[in-house]
């Protein structure tokens, strides 16, 4: 190719869209705007609100998550103490938390969930009955915590980047020591 016959990306557009002088130096620009709003409108907004929905639905079951097992902080320290009513009330608020956490996780999260409070109503029977024997049952209600907060927060996170993440890494590695 000779050097008089390349064109700039410039002088390309010019050509492909002459027929545009003819409505005015501002038509042009008028209807590129247009074009480029109707894109943005039918295209990126309802991505936009489907990302948001995406967003605000992971909030949403973070919060469940976060209220669910500090409630079974708290129903841990009740069934310990002894105090029967404490832990009755305890209960009351680990199942609604439970409650709304169905909403939201998975079959496999909501699983390891009940399996923790039904190992903690074991563990109350069986200190009622033998106070000095029940730390198996404890650990074993422990060990199932740790096995449902592990499950849920493979499902919170997505980004490999995400602080959850590195948090569960370094988890891991304090409990393989």
């Amino acid at each position: 190719m000779s050097e008089a016959e390349v064109i700039t990306a410039c002088e390309n557009v010019c050509r492909d869209f002459s027929f545009m002088r003819h409505f005015g130096p501002w038509i042009g620009p008028a209807l590129l705007a247009s074009a480029t709003a109707l894109i943005i409108a039918f295209r990126a907004y309802p991505w936009q609100k489907q990302l948001d929905r995406s967003f605000e639905l992971d909030v949403e079951k973070r919060r469940a998550y976060a209220a669910f097992f500090a409630s079974l902080i708290d129903l841990f320290g009740k069934a310990h103490a002894g105090d029967s009513r404490a832990f009755v009330d305890a209960l009351v608020v680990s199942r609604k938390c439970f409650n709304s956490l169905v909403f939201y996780a998975p079959e496999e999260v909501v699983s390891a969930c009940r399996d923790v409070i039904d190992k903690i109503l074991e563990y109350r029977d069986v200190s009622e009955e033998t106070p000095s024997g029940p730390i198996k049952h404890y650990n074993d209600a422990l060990e199932l915590e740790l096995i449902a907060i592990r499950v849920a927060r493979d499902d919170i996170v997505t980004d490999d980047c995400d602080s959850s993440r590195v948090v569960g890494m370094i988890y891991r590695a304090a409990e393989e020591r």
